[in-house]
Order: C-alpha cells, then sequence, then structure tokens
C-alpha cells in the first residue's frame, strides 16, 4: 500500500559528533523523540537538517541519518513514511544522489526511504521555462513520490512559478506534495488556489510561524491536505495540535495554539536575526529535554551556522522548555 503523506512532516536535525560525523545514538534518540511528539513523516537531509552541506562535505555520513531513522521506528515500533532531500545544480547530479541514496539504503539494510524531495539547482539562477525543464527531468528518473521544494533563499535564487507546479502534477501523477519556505503568503495562497483542482496533492509550509494562516485558506473539511513541516517539530508537539484542532472545527483553538507556538518557538530560536538560530536553539533545547544521555552534549552546527549561545540565551530556552513542558507541548521519549 503506498504511504500516506500527510499532516506533520518532521525535518530532522542532523546531530553531528564534533568532527562532523552523524552520532548515530543521539540521531536515533531525537527520532524517537520526535515520533513520540506526533511526526506523521520523517525529513532527512533537508535544509533544518544541514543537509546541503552534508551532501557536499559529508555524503556517506547520510547513511547515519537512514539508519538511525529505522532503528528508532524499529524500537518504537511505529512505521511513518519518509523522504529524503536530494540536491544539484544539473539534473544529472540530483539523480546521482537519488542512487546514491539507494546504495546507501541498501548499505545499510534499511530500505525505508518512501520519497524524495527535489528543488531547483543549489547556485544557478535559471528562467522560468529552463526552471521547469530541470524540475521535470529530475522528477522524471525517479519512480518514488516526490515533493517539490520551493526556497529561493536556498536554491539559487530561483523562484518555481504557480503554473510550473500544475503543469508537472499534471504530467508526472507521483508528484504527491509540495513544500513552499519563500516566506510570500501571496505565494502560497496562489499555490493553495491551484490545489483546490489537484484534491490528492499535499501542501506544506516550511515555515511553522503561519501555519494556521495556511489552514484557514480553506475551510476545517476541505483543509487535510494542507500540512507543515516545522523545524520546531523536533522538540514540540504543538503543530499536529494546531492540525487536529483546525480539523475538527475548533478554529479558535488552532489559532490559540499557533499563538503558543510562536511564542515558545521564538524563545528556542534565540538571536532570530543569526543564520543556523533554529539548528543552535533546537539541539540546546533537546539537551535540555534529555540530561544524561545521547542528546546531552555540546552544541555542533555547520560551520556557516558556528555562534557562541550565550548564557543568557541559553537560560530563555530552559524557560521556553520548562513552559513547554508544563503546558503539555512536550512529550517526553522514554529511552
Amino acid at each position: 500500500m503506498a504511504p500516506d503523506f500527510d499532516g506533520t512532516m518532521a525535518p530532522l536535525i542532523s546531530m553531528f559528533t564534533r568532527s562532523y560525523e552523524i552520532d548515530r545514538d543521539a540521531q536515533a534518540l531525537l527520532t524517537n523523540h520526535v515520533l513520540a511528539n506526533g511526526a506523521d513523516v520523517l525529513f532527512l537531509c533537508g535544509s533544518t537538517g544541514e543537509g546541503q552541506w552534508l551532501q557536499r562535505e559529508k555524503p556517506a555520513d547520510r547513511a547515519g541519518l537512514i539508519a538511525a531513522a529505522k532503528d528508532a521506528m524499529d524500537r518504537a515500533r511505529h512505521r511513518v513514511p519518509v523522504v529524503f532531500g536530494i540536491y544539484g545544480d544539473e539534473p544529472s547530479s540530483v539523480v546521482a544522489q537519488y542512487h546514491e541514496v539507494l546504495r546507501m539504503q541498501e548499505s545499510e539494510n534499511a530500505m525505508i526511504v518512501d520519497g524524495y524531495v527535489v528543488s531547483p539547482p543549489l547556485s544557478k539562477k535559471l528562467g522560468d521555462d529552463e526552471l521547469e525543464r530541470f524540475l521535470a527531468d529530475v522528477i522524471a528518473a525517479i519512480p518514488e513520490p516526490v515533493f517539490v521544494y520551493n526556497n529561493p533563499a536556498t536554491f539559487g535564487g530561483n523562484s518555481i512559478p504557480v503554473p510550473a507546479y500544475e503543469a508537472m502534477i499534471d504530467r508526472f501523477p507521483h508528484v504527491a506534495g509540495i513544500k513552499d519556505s519563500s516566506g510570500s503568503m501571496d505565494y502560497r495562497y496562489g499555490i493553495l488556489g491551484m490545489l483546490e483542482r489537484h484534491p490528492g496533492i499535499a501542501f506544506y509550509t516550511g515555515s511553522e510561524g503561519d501555519y494556521f494562516k495556511c489552514l484557514e485558506k480553506r475551510s476545517p473539511a476541505a483543509s487535510s491536505r494542507i500540512g507543515s513541516i516545522p523545524s520546531i517539530s523536533n522538540v514540540l508537539n504543538i503543530p499536529g495540535k494546531i492540525r487536529a484542532a483546525y480539523l475538527s472545527g475548533d478554529v479558535d483553538g488552532a489559532r490559540r495554539l499557533q499563538d503558543e507556538l510562536n511564542g515558545i518557538r521564538n524563545r528556542i530560536y534565540h538571536e532570530p536575526a543569526t543564520k543556523g538560530k533554529a539548528q543552535r536553539g533546537t539541539k540546546f533545547a533537546l539537551a535540555c529535554l534529555y540530561p544524561g544521555t545521547a542528546l546531552d552534549v555540546d552544541v555542533v552546527v555547520i560551520p556557516d551556522y558556528a555562534k557562541e549561545m550565550t548564557t543568557d540565551a541559553k537560560d530563555v530556552i530552559k524557560g521556553a522548555i520548562h513552559e513547554a513542558i508544563a503546558r503539555g507541548f512536550v512529550d517526553s521519549y522514554k529511552p
């Protein structure tokens, strides 16, 4: 049976050792925490997980993400769909990454990847027609379900035109969803309007702070295919609560939960003007949640994101975590 890609797609952070290898024990514990907090889908090697850097600098270590996800799901006896991000400046290089992920799964005896997240080029700016051809060439070479990821700030300044999405959906029946991290609500509303003609295609906002705004563009009865890919789902269970409240018709409750999410998240993502705020804050928050475990380690992020966390920032994050626990917004996994 085909996997059901719906709800909260958790973009797992990558737990690095000091030498930038994947700490498999920490990664598996993180994954179990995320599953305990309501993840419906796991997203490996995404931007939140520093995936583009990992693919470029430590490509073989991506196998650790796959192995840890399998170990965690086996331990929890709970299987959810898994998607994997693959990137490149040419269609051929993206397709080569697809085959590399297949080989990594085979080497780890962990055939768990159910779909792939593809994007525009990493560093090349293309015209609209060129961009559509680029994505079509990639999608045509991947038989599994594909999710198309729009994030101009990360992928060469390329923004996918809404008509290009529809052309791909019409041409390729295995296009399963769209993720947008453009930051433009008008753009997202345009995608959501187009998807009313394609009710089987999921839409995911990559900005957890505007999840409710996306949901409210449709009635609760028609919003089940509007999901989120929230970085904060590495720590909190609120995104799933927002969705459940809205789908049940509790619109005011969903709005209140969104406000709660934004307030706690803004404290976990300390020093909000800096790159890597989500990764640094999330990793420190997990260390606070799981003292004495594989997650209770120094925060290690890619060099571009490295920044000393101040004592004040750490205190703010600790306070946010204590509040989240008290309010039932964290379901800790018991190792």
